[in-house]
């Protein structure tokens, strides 16, 4: 850790002199993609930075979730900088009540959980599983696929056709969702991003279970009751109905669903040459 007693007055002298909102967040990709959503604020009155920043690096905090709140805890109340940290940090506390919460009200009320599951009120956790969800528009995507994808040249798409394609693809990850959660519950490491990648969602499926059924084997159960088909029934109410509007379903997937694995699906699947995260971070900002 960073030396308490040396560090927040230098901070707090910096980020005064500079008049910004400071906002922390997990990693460098991060920083990267903020600062492309929102470039008519960056430099003007908001300042994305990691945990990292400013600090030695024999000293530094490291990056996610946890380094976040460390950070933002240090230089309150002298400086007011704010953190965004990704919703899966009840996934890595196990707090699963906050984790699957599928009223969105309730999820952002920081005191509707109990104290057990709070976090300082300076910290806002996003309402989609981490900041790559929100780069995930279908119309962008189709402009970006017409750039760049096997379909370059081509005229636009429907709209509500990309949007099926995307949600299909939400649906496929949905069982590596569940897995994931199953396997930090009993402490094992998660699924490898490419898991699965060309197989459809009931194979998806097949995979996960067979895949998790072997890692735990043998691990000290926590919680019997908490096996894969509890996560799964979780994902499955979280990530919404089938009936429903394109809209609704995608908004409701991406509270769930891990955004570098779905725009890594996306990129295969539509053809995109390179990973396209800041691309898009930018066409949307």
């Amino acid at each position: 850790m960073p030396r308490l007693d040396t560090l927040p007055d230098a901070i707090a002298a910096e980020n005064l002199y500079h008049n910004l909102v400071i906002v922390y967040v997990e990693g460098d990709s991060d920083v990267q993609i903020l600062s492309r959503l929102f470039p008519d604020f960056v430099g003007q009155q908001i300042e994305f930075k990691t945990p990292a920043t400013g600090v030695a690096a024999e000293d530094a905090p490291g990056g996610g979730c946890e380094a976040v709140i460390k950070r933002v805890i240090w230089e309150r109340p002298a400086v007011p900088v704010w953190g965004l940290v990704d919703r899966d940090i009840f996934r890595s506390r196990r707090w699963w009540s906050r984790c699957y919460a599928t009223d969105n009200r309730t999820f952002k009320d920081h005191g509707a959980f109990g104290s057990e599951q709070s976090i300082p009120a300076w910290v806002e956790p996003l309402l989609l599983w981490e900041i790559e969800n929100y780069l995930v528009h279908p119309e962008v995507l189709e402009l970006l696929c017409r750039d760049m994808g096997k379909h370059a040249g081509s005229d636009p798409r429907d709209t509500d056709w990309v949007a099926t394609q995307i949600i299909r693809l939400c649906r496929q990850l949905l069982p590596i969702a569940a897995g994931n959660s199953y396997l930090h519950d009993h402490g094992r490491p998660a699924l490898p991003t490419h898991f699965a990648l060309d197989c459809d969602a009931p194979s998806v499926e097949k995979k996960v279970r067979a895949y998790v059924a072997e890692a735990v084997a043998g691990v000290k159960v926590r919680e019997p009751e908490r096996d894969f088909d509890w996560h799964y029934r979780h994902v499955l109410e979280l990530a919404g109905a089938e009936g429903e509007s394109w809209r609704q379903a995608l908004a409701a997937a991406l509270r769930i669903v891990e955004g570098k694995m779905l725009i890594e699906r996306i990129r295969k699947d539509f053809g995109v040459r390179e990973c396209p995260r800041f691309l898009l971070a930018r066409q949307i900002g």
